[in-house]
């Protein structure tokens, strides 16, 4: 029997509203994300007459990233003075507590 682990989503209180009346979280995209260069990879070794081609298949990709796939962050504590400060507003939001039955090998720590 695998024990649950507790995760925290940290939120303002505009999202918190949201979530709650929701019952469920945004999950970003990565195109919509505030920072341009956070998530997308970057290609290397081609020539720079390549460099239209190149272009092309990062907007393709990131395209399908985009449209397949999501990200839901959560941190392994709620006692982040850092965390508080960016995520919940100065420390004006919320953490909520998340159980995660699942198998912890499944979760990607960054």
């Amino acid at each position: 029997m695998m024990v649950p682990i507790m995760l925290y989503r940290y939120l303002d209180a505009d999202a918190a509203i949201k979530s709650i009346d929701s019952q469920s979280f945004k999950v970003g995209r990565i195109r919509d994300f505030n920072d341009p260069f956070e998530w997308r990879p970057g290609l290397i070794g081609y020539p720079p007459s390549g460099e239209a081609v190149a272009h092309t298949f990062m907007e393709r990709y990131l395209n399908r990233i985009h449209n397949l796939h999501g990200i839901l962050c959560f941190s392994g504590t709620f006692r982040q003075p850092v965390l508080w400060s960016h995520y919940a507003d100065k420390h004006r939001g919320v953490a909520f507590e998340v159980e995660y039955p699942n198998n912890p090998a499944r979760l990607i720590k960054m």
